[in-house]
C-alpha cells in the first residue's frame, strides 16, 4: 500500500479526525482492514499505519530473551505508546488524548502520506520543514543512493562501518 499527497483535516471537539475518502477506499481495497495503529514516529510527529502493516513490520525483527539496551528502549518508546484506532462507520479515528496534548495538535492538522504510512503534522511546522528540505532534493537523494536501500548512515550522513 502506497499512501502520498497531503488532505488538511480538523480534528473535532470529540478528538475525531476524518480519514480522507481516498483514502479509506485504499484501505478497503488493499485488504488493510478498518483499523490504524497509530505511534510516535522517529522525527518526533505521529505516524498511523494500517494495523496488518504495522504487524508485518513488527514481526520482522527476532525476539530474544536478551535483547540489547537499544532494543529494549526502542520497543518501550514504540509499542508502548502505540494505540489501536478503529475507522467508524462515518470514517473517522478518534485520537488518544495524551498524543493530542504532546503533540501538540490544535484543531487543525495536515494528514501527510509518506510511503507505507500516514503522517500527523501541525500544518506550519510541515511548511517549515518543507521549506528546509526542497533546498536539499538533491543531496537528500545523492545520500540515499551512496547509502543504499538497507545502509546506515551516521548523523552527518556518513556510511557506518
Amino acid at each position: 500500500m502506497l499512501f502520498t499527497g497531503k488532505n488538511e483535516l480538523s480534528i473535532d471537539s470529540k478528538q475525531r479526525m476524518a480519514i480522507p475518502a481516498k483514502t479509506r477506499t485504499m484501505l478497503e481495497r488493499g485488504q488493510a482492514g478498518t483499523i490504524l495503529v497509530i505511534v510516535w514516529g522517529p522525527n518526533g510527529v505521529l505516524w498511523l499505519w494500517p494495523e496488518r502493516t504495522f504487524k508485518r513490520i513488527s514481526g520482522e525483527c527476532e525476539p530474544t530473551l536478551t535483547p540489547s539496551d537499544e532494543e529494549m528502549e526502542h520497543d518501550v518508546v514504540t509499542f508502548g505508546e502505540a494505540e489501536r484506532l478503529d475507522i467508524d462507520s462515518a470514517g473517522r479515528i478518534r485520537l488518544p488524548q495524551e498524543l493530542l496534548a504532546e503533540a501538540e495538535l490544535g484543531d487543525r492538522v495536515l494528514l501527510v502520506g509518506v510511503r507505507h504510512h500516514m503522517e500527523i503534522w501541525v500544518p506550519d511546522e510541515w511548511a517549515a520543514q518543507r521549506r528546509e528540505k526542497a533546498g536539499r532534493r538533491r543531496e537528500i537523494a545523492q545520500r540515499l543512493r551512496d547509502v543504499g536501500r538497507d545502509g546506515r548512515t551516521d548523523e552527518r550522513g556518513s556510511r557506518e562501518p
